[in-house]
């Protein structure tokens, strides 16, 4: 789904001055390589460039 979006939005509690261990968790499988980046030839080539907007609520 966050291949196909155009925008990210986040509403997450803070717990300890941190994100939740779901959304820690969530970033940990996002920022991969193959899915927000590719290693090309040594360099790092970004994969989510249609995402123009991100927003973060935090409570």
């Amino acid at each position: 789904m966050v291949r196909a979006a155009e925008a990210l939005v986040l509403g997450f509690p803070v717990w300890c001055f941190k994100v939740s261990a779901i959304l820690k968790g969530w970033f940990d499988r996002l920022i991969l390589p193959g899915v927000a980046f590719e290693l090309e030839g040594g360099k790092v080539r970004p994969t989510l460039r249609h995402i123009r907007a991100v927003a973060g609520i935090a409570t």
